[in-house]
C-alpha cells in the first residue's frame, strides 16, 4: 500500500516526521508533494533513512525565478531549488510537476532542460 502527503504544503506539518514513520511501520510506502521551501537536511534526511520513499513531487512552474515566481511568490523558485538539491543531496528521488499556462507556455522547453539537464531529475 502507497501513501501520499499532499496537502496545501505538507512540510508545514511539524508531525510530518510522526506520520511518515506511522505510515513506515504499517510497512507502507509514501510519497510526498511540495513547493520545496519548507525541506530541510534534517527532514530529507529522515525521509531518506525510511527506505520507503517512492518520490518527493516538487513543483516548478518555470526555468528561472522571473517565470515561477510570477505565478507562485517572490522567492518561491530559489526556494524550491534549494528543496530538490537538498533532496538530492540525502539520496531521495525527486521529481517535478509543471503546471502549465498562459504564463509559462513559452517556458516549457527550458523548463524541462532546467530540470532535466541542469538539476538532474530522471522524470517530470
Amino acid at each position: 500500500m502507497d501513501v501520499t502527503f499532499g496537502g496545501g504544503e505538507a512540510f508545514i506539518r511539524k508531525d510530518l516526521s510522526e506520520l511518515i514513520d506511522a505510515a513506515v511501520q504499517n510497512r507502507m510506502r509514501f510519497a510526498i508533494l511540495s513547493n520545496g521551501g519548507l525541506i530541510t537536511p534534517e527532514i530529507a534526511d529522515h525521509i531518506a533513512k525510511t527506505g520507503r520513499c517512492n518520490y518527493v513531487q516538487v513543483s516548478i512552474d518555470g526555468s528561472c525565478p522571473k517565470t515561477h515566481d510570477r505565478i507562485r511568490a517572490n522567492g518561491s523558485f530559489d526556494a524550491a531549488v534549494r528543496g530538490i538539491k537538498i533532496l538530492q543531496k540525502a539520496g531521495v528521488h525527486v521529481t517535478s510537476r509543471v503546471t502549465i499556462h498562459r504564463s509559462n507556455l513559452d517556458d516549457l522547453e527550458n523548463t524541462a532542460r532546467f530540470l532535466l539537464e541542469e538539476i538532474g531529475m530522471n522524470s517530470i
